[in-house]
């Protein structure tokens, strides 16, 4: 639209005077004709929707012209002029309806970036915008380009105000906008956006503005992996360039778009800045034969801050640092009482920066005005974290002044059945209207008992809340967090003795009962009175059998968790007696033990280790106290390399095994991982360099969603002491990112890195990416999730050009060598060029190379694992196997048939296409073959594996034949002129696979092919081979 106005040239006097020059909205009341207009070019273009002539109509916006009275009007009128355009175009076609969309743009000011309006201001302007609207007949309101999530969720609470004031249920969408830096303005990603409004009834979400559909390609699958509504994306014409304009044509926009309609992304699909009704014309186009997406949301548990997090299994147990809390951290009272609140949130940033995922914020100081140290402390935090945020309070006000200043989904801590309902009543709607998961503590309205101690007590009060919650509240399932209380283990109170068991086994019981809700316990209840020196021991025996049990999200201080793997034999045993009440006096037990012991090793007894062991248990423990002095020691003995591939690595070794055996969880795995990032620094510098020059550039990166970088940081100090320059873009990188930055250093490898099982599933869309964009340099891929063999199956089908998989820093360097250096490589000499005659082979010998596989499912027709089956004793595959059985001794009993062959090797070259071989003397030619290309995959000929000519010396090529000699023609003859068809498929098949394990159709296991290998050289220096059809 605005795009539309400017090209019209209009004046002040069409504004209606200076003083309203540029207030585009205006024009809806001094120029409809020219609004009418605009909106009839982009009908007669195709369009089914037009939006309103209302991106800046808020009196927010409005007031910078004095007009602030006039909104309401304004939308109203604008909403009318689109109303008539679109009923006449359904009117003259009344086979293709049309409609209008009210659009709602950002503002001019954010709450969480600019400040200067509240949440309640915001959404009282959009609610007069909204209804402005909809008395004017907008069919949808949508809050488009959205910049901060807390400003879209105060739109949507505008027009949830004017749906109730004129009893309408027009829908709502939602459209954000991600900048070139990959988030919106106020910080979150595609992930964190669609998280923080999933709670809502959208008719649709996505993005528009800001770049053109390329850049959009990594932000909008993301929303289509994720989102239950349906999906828009409505990108500019490209980027503007230094003098504002456009330069994305209707072709390259419709091209893009029909890309990711054709992936099943998208319902919806449009112009932004830039575009015009061409541009719509040709995506009209583009779209009449494109399916819309199909909703298949995930369905899992999403919280959010700036960043998104997940609870499941691959962060189970998620950490909620616990040390923002008045009522647990001495510190923390002291500092909010004093009203630091800048030192408060750095305890915040402290506990995210050791491990928590989540922070748990309570204020709740009788002495002090709860809702204004919230309002005070969240705008200090919101500053320095990322991580969501978990509101511990039981004054459901906090609870809710504290929502209207976090952008993302929160959680609330805590509801319950304490007074019945009535904390339902009043905290469960605050969830629905703002979005939050809700953590419910099993407690209900017993009199007797109402805090749940016993498991069976605890499922019961659960099933109960889950009951309520789901079908008189509306509360989806995968929001809901139940707490089954932990009770002090080792008090002596005979309420509590063997509380802890009973803790366990309901956390046990509530998984399998509800799978689909999660579970959280404050932990460290648990070791109240107990010696202070013994508390982490308990705490992290504790932790460790709740996590087996199922234990989704621990509430935990993660600046002092100790390791259960690193806890001596003799201690656990006394932790495990204490929570399973098992001896005659476990408490005195524990606390005789440690009553006089201090609360950590001390550097004595850890300096009595060897240096090597010492090195290898700062990575253990994730421990970065006395390890750069240790690593000076060693740097006496050793290089740097042989300090990271011995003691340091043998320390990665056993975090993998702990973690494995499900001993540590992920955020000890993460430390560990920064005590080897701290270590790998520390010895960089006295890394030798290179002398040679430069060998290539390579460009690194952790692919999006994952923030693992040990290995990648690794991989780029090797390289870059073997001369290259490595250009690493960090952790967390879009395709879009990768995209950029390999145009702008065009380097000759890149390299993804990624430790989540999601983060091989991410390269295969990463490579997926740069194909389309016209990337094909070799890429190198490694981390704890991969596989040579997913490489191969999954990833490499999906690129252009060449991918390697390398399973450490070491290879991925062997690797870059050999890419960089083919060009340098000479090609293998055949020791002859003559003919070579194999006769008289051994038949049972071959008889073992034949590929079962190829023998059995694709000649003899049996469908599944062959192998597997016949290990099983399934009838048909007995069966099967008597009879090839059968056929190979009558083969064996026949002195007619017998196992030959002759192989020669030729100069050869290529020329596109075209194989050329050559006589002996590699100049005279001797024959051309002409080979197709794939037209998927990688997109290979067979001419592709010879030098081309005009380059180097000659390739060679092997030429061979087999046969199994006339008798083997003569059986299959005889059974097939006898009509035993399954007997002339056993025959046949058998011989035929003699013939194909003879020529080399099990390469690792020929004797034909190894014969071929011996005297052709090292397996490097072979390029390739083929048989029957070739690549095309």
């Amino acid at each position: 639209m605005g795009t539309q106005i400017q090209a019209r040239d209009l004046g002040p006097d069409d504004f209606g005077g200076e003083e309203y020059e540029g207030c585009n909205e205006y024009l809806n009341i001094t120029r409809p004709d020219v609004i009418h207009d605009i909106h009839r070019d982009y009908l007669d273009a195709g369009a089914d929707i037009i939006q309103t002539n209302t991106f800046g109509a808020t009196a927010l916006v409005l007031g910078e012209y004095s007009l602030a009275p006039e909104a309401r009007r304004i939308n109203r009128e604008a909403a009318g002029i689109a109303r008539r355009a679109a009923d006449d175009a359904t009117a003259a076609d009344p086979d293709k309806p049309r409609f209008v969309y009210g659009a709602m743009g950002p503002t001019t000011r954010t709450i969480s970036v600019t400040g200067g309006l509240t949440f309640d201001e915001l959404a009282a302007d959009y609610h007069q915008q909204a209804a402005g609207l909809i008395e004017g007949g907008a069919d949808v309101l949508v809050l488009e380009t959205g910049q901060d999530t807390i400003n879209i969720k105060a739109g949507l609470e505008g027009i949830d105000r004017a749906r109730v004031e004129m009893n309408v249920d027009v829908p709502a969408a939602v459209q954000g906008t991600v900048e070139p830096m990959g988030t919106l303005l106020a910080g979150q990603d595609a992930e964190a956006f669609y998280t923080s409004l999933a709670h809502r009834n959208l008719l649709w979400v996505g993005f528009n503005c800001a770049t053109g559909p390329e850049f959009m390609t990594d932000h909008i699958r993301t929303l289509n992996e994720l989102s239950r509504f349906g999906i828009a994306c409505v990108p500019n014409a490209g980027l503007p360039d230094e003098d504002g304009n456009y330069n994305e044509t209707p072709e390259m926009l419709a091209a893009t778009l029909e890309r990711f309609a054709a992936n099943g992304w998208i319902n919806v699909t449009g112009g932004c800045c830039g575009t015009g009704p061409e541009h719509i014309r040709r995506l009209v186009e583009a779209m009449s034969d494109k399916t819309p997406r199909v909703t298949e949301p995930t369905v899992e548990t999403r919280v959010s801050g700036i960043e998104a997090v997940v609870v499941n299994e691959d962060t189970r147990p998620t950490i909620v640092g616990e040390r923002t809390n008045v009522l647990g951290s001495r510190r923390f009272k002291r500092l909010i009482a004093g009203e630091r609140f800048e030192e408060a949130a750095e305890v915040g940033r402290r506990q995210v920066r050791n491990g928590a995922h989540i922070l748990d914020v309570c204020l709740q100081d009788p002495d002090r005005d709860e809702t204004s140290d919230v309002i005070k402390f969240l705008d200090q935090l919101n500053r320095r974290v990322k991580a969501p945020i978990m509101i511990d309070s039981t004054d459901a006000s906090v609870i809710e002044e504290s929502l209207k200043r976090l952008q993302g989904k929160s959680i609330i801590n805590s509801i319950n059945l304490e007074d019945g309902e009535e904390r339902f009543q009043r905290v469960v709607p605050l969830a629905r209207r703002y979005g939050a998961a809700l953590v419910v503590g099993c407690i209900d309205d017993d009199p007797n008992q109402a805090q749940a101690i016993t498991r069976e007590r605890k499922l019961e009060i659960a099933q109960r809340s889950h009951r309520l919650l789901t079908e008189n509240y509306g509360v989806a399932e995968e929001d809901i967090i139940f707490d089954p209380l932990v009770f002090p283990a080792g008090t002596g109170d005979v309420n509590y003795v063997g509380s802890a068991a009973e803790t366990i086994e309901g956390v046990r019981m509530i998984r399998e009962a509800l799978p689909r809700t999660k579970t959280v316990l404050g932990v460290s209840n648990v070791s109240f009175g107990l010696p202070a020196a013994g508390r982490e021991v308990f705490n992290s025996v504790f932790l460790y059998h709740c996590t087996q049990a199922g234990l989704d999200m621990a509430i935990v201080n993660s600046e002092m968790m100790q390791r259960y793997a690193s806890i001596p034999e003799e201690e656990r045993t006394l932790s495990e007696d204490l929570i399973w009440n098992r001896g005659e006096d476990p408490v005195a037990a524990f606390a005789a033990h440690f009553r006089d012991r201090a609360p950590r090793a001390t550097a004595e007894e850890r300096l009595a280790l060897p240096l090597d062991e010492r090195l290898a248990q700062c990575i253990i423990e994730g421990s970065k106290e006395g390890l750069a002095a240790d690593l000076d020691l060693a740097l006496q003995e050793r290089v740097p390399l042989a300090i990271i591939n011995g003691p340091l690595m043998a320390g990665m070794d056993e975090v993998g095994r702990q973690f494995n055996a499900n001993q540590l969880i992920v955020a000890e795995v993460l430390q560990s991982a920064e005590a080897m990032k701290f270590a790998v620094a520390h010895l960089e510098p006295h890394m030798e360099r290179t002398d040679a020059a430069l060998r290539g550039r390579i460009l690194l990166a952790t692919v999006k969603g994952d923030v693992h970088d040990i290995g990648k940081n690794l991989v780029e100090i090797i390289l870059s002491n073997n001369g290259y320059s490595v250009i690493n873009l960090g952790i967390k990188v879009a395709a879009q990112e990768l995209i950029a930055g390999y145009r702008e250093h065009q380097p000759d490898i890149i390299g993804l890195s990624g430790l989540l099982v999601k983060s091989a599933q991410m390269m295969v869309e990463t490579v997926q990416d740069f194909r389309a964009a016209g990337i094909a340099a070799p890429v190198l891929v490694g981390g704890a999730a991969l596989s040579n063999r997913f490489t191969r199956l999954r990833i490499a089908p999906e690129y252009g050009g060449l991918v390697a998989y390398s399973p450490d820093a070491m290879s991925g360097l062997a690797l870059a060598n050999t890419i960089q250096d083919a060009d340098e490589q000479s090609s293998p000499r055949p020791p002859d060029l003559r003919l070579h005659v194999l006769e008289d082979f051994d038949l049972d010998e071959i008889f073992g190379y034949i590929n079962p596989q190829m023998l059995y499912v694709r000649h003899l027709g049996y469908r599944g694992r062959f192998w597997d089956a016949l290990r099983a004793e399934e009838p048909k595959a007995v069966e099967l196997r008597q009879q090839v059985q059968r056929v190979e001794d009558m083969m064996l009993s026949r002195s007619d048939i017998g196992a030959s062959a002759v192989f020669k090797f030729f100069p050869c070259r290529s020329e596109g296409q075209w194989l050329i071989v050559y006589e002996p003397d590699g100049k005279a030619e001797l024959e051309r073959f002409y080979f197709g290309r794939q037209q998927e995959r990688e997109g290979l000929c067979l001419a592709d594996y010879a030098r081309p000519t005009g380059e180097g010396a000659n390739d060679y090529l092997a030429m061979f034949t087999t046969t199994v000699g006339p008798g083997g023609t003569g059986i299959v003859r005889t059974v097939e002129e006898r009509g035993q068809v399954p007997g002339f498929a056993h025959v046949a098949s058998p011989g035929h696979r003699i013939g194909g394990g003879f020529c080399g159709v099990a390469p690792q296991a020929d004797p034909h092919h190894v014969e071929h290998r011996r005297t052709v050289g090292p397996e490097g220096q072979r390029r390739g081979r083929a048989s029957g059809p070739v690549p095309g």
